[in-house]
């Protein structure tokens, strides 16, 4: 049910802060990124949680979103000047 609201929300504002030329390419990239995770997320929690645990899913999961977060901000830093 949150998704429900949430979701809908971020595309909007996605859609808001685009420019006009890239509107499409970041909404097809947003939806794109969505379903690939709603698809291997699942998949790869089970395979993390059959072979090394149910806490190494959380630990694996918890790596992938720092490094993702320290990549985003070192981006945007250069972007921005």
């Amino acid at each position: 049910m949150g998704n429900g609201f949430v979701l809908p929300s971020l595309a909007g504002m996605l859609v808001d802060t685009a420019a006009g030329q890239q509107k499409g390419k970041l909404t097809g990239l947003w939806n794109f990124s969505l379903d690939t995770g709603f698809v291997l997320g699942p998949l790869m929690g089970g395979i993390i949680g059959q072979f090394f645990g149910i806490r190494a899913i959380f630990t694996f999961f918890g790596v992938v979103f720092l490094v993702i977060v320290a990549l985003f901000l070192l981006l945007r830093k250069r972007d921005s000047g």
